[in-house]
């Protein structure tokens, strides 16, 4: 969990739910997708997801750890922003 993030109703993907994720993501946009988690980590971000949703995936949230010289530590959905 990233920083003691403790939402009600989010939580850590189980690894059988990767699956619907990846349909959910198919669905809507491919940015909140796993396959998006992978090109984050491939430029040397660290990133987490949370879902919500029980039993189907319904909301999907990336979070990406950043480290900036001019702006700092930051957790941000879209890295490429700001």
């Amino acid at each position: 969990m990233i920083g003691g993030l403790d939402a009600p109703g989010w939580r850590l993907p189980h690894p059988a739910e990767r699956v619907r994720w990846k349909a959910l993501s198919e669905r809507t946009t491919p940015f909140v997708g796993p396959d998006w988690e992978r090109v984050i980590g491939s430029l040397g971000h660290r990133s987490q997801v949370l879902v919500t949703g029980d039993p189907e995936v319904t909301g999907v949230l990336p979070l990406t750890f950043r480290r900036s010289r001019i702006f700092g530590k930051s957790l941000v959905s879209v890295p490429a922003a700001g």
